[in-house]
């Protein structure tokens, strides 16, 4: 008793004032020093107090001069209601509202309950900060987390925090979780930092930054920002036949989202920036597709807590992807709009403002589009003067008033619509398709003009179009300026946009005197694809009979091409054309071309040719051409090369017939033994060859031959020649038919040097070797025979050519010319070939008592005759260049000015008139197109007075002819014709009152006028005769009357007998839709005129169309 006495004065003593811990109770008190600090210990019930603070624990240390009290063993703390529990706690007694309990320190307050490793806990504001394994729980929350700063408050949810380092919050089924969160308990705001999720049971959010309003502790608003996200999970089945559900996310993506909730449900969700969604369609719990959706701003709405609505304003796009097997669409729908609202429950969209939808080829635009997700429709209206407009494919695109489309069916419904379609356009009330190509059209327009008031249409109640096929209309009826012309109750047009297309082909009609009546080119063009056509076309002469000719040609690209032509032609006898099919005569031919390619060094091409009789071609029948035709050939060529080594080998069949032969042997006008050759077959000719390359003789290290080159070709050739010999003896014809086979190979080598470094030298070698089995000889009587056997013959020649250049300049300088620059080249050749005339293996000869008879073996062979004169000559030349060097964008640009050329050359072996003529030429490019040529030819020779070349020479050389040519072209400066409005008449918005109407004319730049003009002029001197002079010009002028009128005239005038030879005039002129042409040929074979007006679209040119032709001068 005494000593309890003794503790409690001793602590009323130390603990004198109020606001410090006070000891209420201890067991055991010891006062002691350590390193000069006053310690006080406690042992055994200890208990201390602060106003209404209470702390228990069996050991104490009081350090009172670091106030600080040490509390060891379980700690209880007791404030009011409050109750805080620790393995040990420091007590800072000069802050008297701050502790330190540490080791398993739990916290418990009306409605709260705490759980950390250490805890700083503020007496006097009820507030803490819990370290380690934090669990907090209050008003039904439980936060988890490293770290926490809380502070009670007379908030809803009684405390304000901040947590640290993995925390999270769960209350009702909803997660929170984050790296750092604050919660302002008075403003009931809490906010996410470092990253944070919000989970519910199916749906959940995410972000980088996260604010959550609270109204009385419900959640009114969730705000996300940066790499916001939201989802939804849902589950559908994939398949009808299967009863597995399986679980897919619907997702929300954007830079910020703000949710706001109604009774803690989900009531609105807005998207900002950069916005998109993706979710599930379904259709009675089966998966139909994936709906993606993107934007500027998207609001998604929900209706008792499930999704019901999507809104995107600004930048909206978006595609549905099908599940397979399920959806009735089976590829991606494309959409855009200003504004999406997708109605989740009733499965449709709404596309409002500049909306465009795309599936597979097809595609819509419209003001606004409404699609049905189940049934696959699409409705289209016209908004803020945006029209519906929808194309497939290559089509043209269809413009209505409002239309619908389906997209499984393809089909749709226009209303009041338009289309240009393959170069037309059709108007309609409605316009229905069928097929991706087929449409049909009520109260239907169709027109090439593409003005709303076109200048022509065709009209008709009912109309269908078949793209690139046809156009099929009952009735149709044709109006100009809207007054009906003419009408036909059933009609078929071509549709096939200028592309090839079937149909009849109108014939033209006449009267010739030779001919009789006539009409030519009546026929049929079939094409049903790209790469085959049939042309057919009927000529009836009634003086004459008919012709039937036939063309089909076909193509595949880069591999093969081809046509095959056939004419018939059926002749009346007794020029009654009654008996046409009665008593006739017949003839006709085919005609085969081929080109294969099949591969870049492999190429066939086959051209036959066949007539039933060798007259075909010298009958009535046929034009001036056809007529000089005196021979056909058939040819087989194949054809193959070796890039990498410079080899090639090709075969050649070829067959050859005089359609004159018989004709010839009938006139019987030849000479003893000379041939007619009616015939002549090549089966086959082979030929290899390869071309320049050097030899490699670089290891030889001979200096002149360091660029030699050779070449080497081979040629088989297997003829069959067909025909007769004349014998002038008795008049007759042999049978001269041969076969007759060699080889020819040729060879040649050849190189380039520079000596002196400025003289080119340039020698050639060539050989030629020729093998026959069959070759001729004189017999004992000197008559020609042909000898059965193989004889060779080896024969050369060469030659060497010299050439430098020399440069000189002329310092003129003025404006950009800076000078004048003169190349010389001059040239010397000399050629050498020797005679094998005493060769005895090439050359036959006989002696006779007169002379000695010579013959050569290869008379008549593949090789040709065998060289019996020597020939030595050179030649010589020389060219000039004059050129002009200019300054221009600080370089230097050579022009030619003025080019002048002269050659001749000497012969060794001639035994007179060793110098051939003197050739030269002068040439100039002047500016503005002018051109100029001078060609003359001068002899050194005097000429007798029969004007034959005698060994003479002259003191000046003699003209033998000159021949000069220019070409000149002329522009005038362009005008620009403007109409009041100052429009471009050939615009759509003109009317021909705009077209015809005067024009006022300003100079601007461009060409009004083009005029070319070729001049030529020729002089060949005679001896006592008069001398041969040409002089002629053509010209072409190209002349622009108006904006719409063009003219073009062309003349040839003979200047020396001052006559115009033959002139001509054309007329063009735009009219909008229309075109017109006149032709007008004053005199001549054309004399006459020809006058045309039609259409410009190209299916329609042929049908509505204006001809009149005439054969004399039209005033006439």
């Amino acid at each position: 008793m005494k000593l309890f006495l003794k503790i409690l004065i001793f602590c009323n003593l130390i603990f004198s004032s109020d606001d410090r811990l006070k000891i209420i109770q201890a067991d055991v008190m010891q006062s002691s020093t350590k390193k000069n600090n006053s310690i006080t210990e406690l042992q055994g019930n200890v208990i201390l107090q602060r106003e209404n603070l209470f702390l228990y624990t069996s050991k104490a240390i009081n350090y009172p001069d670091l106030k600080i009290f040490k509390l060891a063993g379980p700690v209880t703390m007791v404030n009011n209601t409050d109750t805080l529990k620790s393995d040990n706690m420091l007590y800072y007694n000069n802050y008297p509202d701050y502790l330190l309990a540490t080791g398993n320190v739990t916290y418990k307050k009306q409605g709260q309950f705490l759980k950390c490793d250490s805890l700083y806990y503020w007496t006097n504001i009820d507030s803490g900060y819990a370290i380690g394994s934090v669990k907090l729980n209050y008003d039904n929350h439980s936060i988890n987390t490293d770290y926490i700063n809380y502070k009670q408050t007379n908030g809803p949810k009684g405390l304000s925090f901040s947590a640290y380092k993995n925390v999270s919050i769960f209350n009702n089924k909803r997660l929170i979780k984050t790296d750092t969160l604050t919660y302002n308990d008075n403003s009931e705001i809490m906010f996410l930092k470092n990253g944070g999720i919000i989970k519910e049971e199916k749906r959940g959010l995410s972000g980088d930054k996260m604010s959550i309003q609270y109204e009385d502790s419900l959640i009114k608003k969730i705000d996300i920002y940066k790499n916001a996200q939201a989802w939804d999970d849902i589950e559908r089945k994939i398949s009808s036949n299967d009863i597995a559900i399986y679980k897919f996310r619907n997702e929300m993506k954007s830079k910020h989202i703000s949710i706001n909730f109604k009774e803690n449900k989900i009531q609105k969700m807005n998207l900002f920036n950069m916005s998109e969604t993706k979710y599930h369609i379904a259709e009675d719990s089966l998966l139909m597709g994936i709906n993606h959706t993107s934007g500027d701003t998207i609001i998604i709405s929900f209706e008792d807590n499930k999704l019901s609505k999507i809104q995107v304003i600004g930048g909206g796009e978006g595609k549905f992807l099908p599940e397979e097997n399920n959806a009735k669409v089976d590829t991606t729908i494309n959409y855009k709009s200003n504004y999406i609202n997708h109605m989740i429950e009733e499965g449709k969209t709404e596309l409002l403002e500049n909306s465009y939808v795309k599936y597979q080829d097809t595609k819509l635009n419209a003001g606004s589009i409404w699609v049905s997700w189940e049934e696959n429709i699409l409705n289209a209206f016209e908004y803020k003067n945006i029209y519906p407009n929808i194309h497939s494919g290559d089509t043209e695109p269809l413009t209505g008033s409002d239309m619908t489309f389906d997209l499984i069916s393809k089909h749709g419904r226009i209303n009041k619509g338009i289309t240009e379609y393959n170069d037309g356009y059709y108007h309609g009330d409605k316009i229905f398709r069928d097929e991706p190509n087929i449409f049909h059209v009520e109260k239907s327009k169709y027109t090439s003009c593409e003005l709303e008031n076109p200048h022509y249409h065709f009209s008709s109640n009912k109309m269908k179009l078949i793209g690139n096929d046809r156009v099929i209309a009952k009735p149709l009826i044709l109006h100009i300026y809207d007054i009906p012309i003419v009408g036909i109750p059933f009609a078929v047009l071509p549709n096939k946009g200028g592309k090839r297309h079937s149909g009849w082909i109108m014939p033209s009609f006449g009267t010739r005197k030779s001919t009789g009546t006539f009409f030519q080119k009546f026929g049929y063009f079939y094409a049903p694809n790209d790469y085959i056509d049939i042309k057919s076309l009927l000529d009836f002469y009634d003086k004459l009979g008919i012709v039937l000719n036939s063309r089909l040609n076909y193509i595949k690209r880069y591999k093969y091409s081809g046509s095959i032509s056939a004419r018939i032609n059926q002749s009346i006898i007794n020029n009654d054309i009654t008996e046409l099919f009665d008593q006739y005569t017949r003839q006709f031919n085919v005609i085969w071309n081929h080109h294969q390619k099949f591969d870049p060094s492999q190429n066939l091409s086959i051209n036959g040719h066949y007539v039933s009789n060798s007259n075909f071609y010298q009958s009535n029948w046929n034009d001036n051409n056809n007529l000089l035709t005196q021979k056909i050939e058939s040819r087989l060529n194949y054809s193959k090369r070796w890039s990498a080594s410079k080899n090639s080998v090709s075969l050649n069949i070829a067959d050859s017939y005089d359609l004159l032969s018989k004709l010839k042997k009938e006139e019987n006008t030849f000479l003893n033994n000379q041939f007619l050759v009616e015939r002549m077959q090549s089966l086959p000719n082979i030929s290899f060859s390869h071309s320049k390359s050097k030899l490699d003789l670089d290891k030889y290290n001979i200096p002149f031959f360091k660029h030699l080159y050779w070449d080497y070709s081979s040629i088989l050739n297997n003829n069959i020649r067909k025909g007769w010999r004349f014998i002038y003896n008795d008049s007759s014809w042999v049978d001269s038919t041969s076969i007759r086979s060699g080889i020819r190979h040729n060879m040649s080598f050849s190189t380039s040097n520079k000596l002196f470094g400025w003289l080119s030298i340039s020698p050639r070698y060539v050989l030629k070797e020729n093998w026959v089995n069959q070759y001729t000889r004189l017999n004992e009587n000197y008559q020609l025979k042909y000898i059965n056997g193989f004889k060779r013959r080896l024969i050369w020649n060469t030659s060497i050519s010299l050439t430098t250049k020399l440069y000189g300049l002329f310092p003129i300088s003025f404006g950009k010319l800076d000078a004048i620059r003169h190349v010389v080249t001059p040239s010397l050749s000399f050629n050498w070939s020797p005679s094998f005339i005493n060769n005895k293996n090439y050359i036959q000869k006989i002696s006779t008592i007169d002379t000695t008879l010579t013959h050569d073996y290869f008379y008549g062979t593949l090789a040709g005759s065998t060289p019996s004169v020597e020939t030595k000559s050179i030649g010589f030349g020389v060219s000039n260049i004059f050129q002009a060097k200019i300054y221009n964008n600080e370089s230097y640009n050579k022009i030619d000015l003025i080019s002048w050329t002269l050659n001749s050359s000497y012969n060794f072996e001639a035994d007179s008139l060793k110098f051939a003529p003197i050739n030269s030429n002068i040439s100039s490019k002047l500016p503005n197109g002018v051109r100029l040529s001078v060609t003359m030819s001068h002899d050194l020779y005097e000429t007798n007075l029969s004007g034959q070349r005698i060994n003479k020479f002259k003191k000046i050389p003699r003209l033998k002819s000159i021949s000069c040519a220019t070409t000149l072209k002329f522009k005038g400066r362009k005008f620009n014709f403007n109409n009041k409005n100052n429009n471009d008449i050939d615009s759509s918005k003109s009317t021909n009152k705009q077209i015809e109407k005067d024009t006022n004319i300003n100079t601007s730049s461009g060409s009004l006028w083009n005029s070319t003009f070729n001049i030529r002029y020729s002089y060949t001197p005679k001896v006592k005769q008069e001398p041969i002079i040409n002089f002629w010009v053509n010209s072409k002028i190209d002349l622009l009357l108006t904006k719409a009128w063009k003219m073009n005239y062309n003349a040839r005038f003979d200047i020396k007998d001052l006559k115009l030879i033959t002139h001509d005039f054309t007329f063009k002129r735009n009219l909008h839709c229309f075109e017109f042409l006149f032709e007008w040929n004053p005199s001549g074979y054309r004399k006459g005129f020809y006058l045309k007006i039609n259409v410009i679209n190209f299916d329609l040119r042929e049908s509505i169309k204006l001809e009149s032709r005439g054969g004399k001068s039209f005033w006439q």
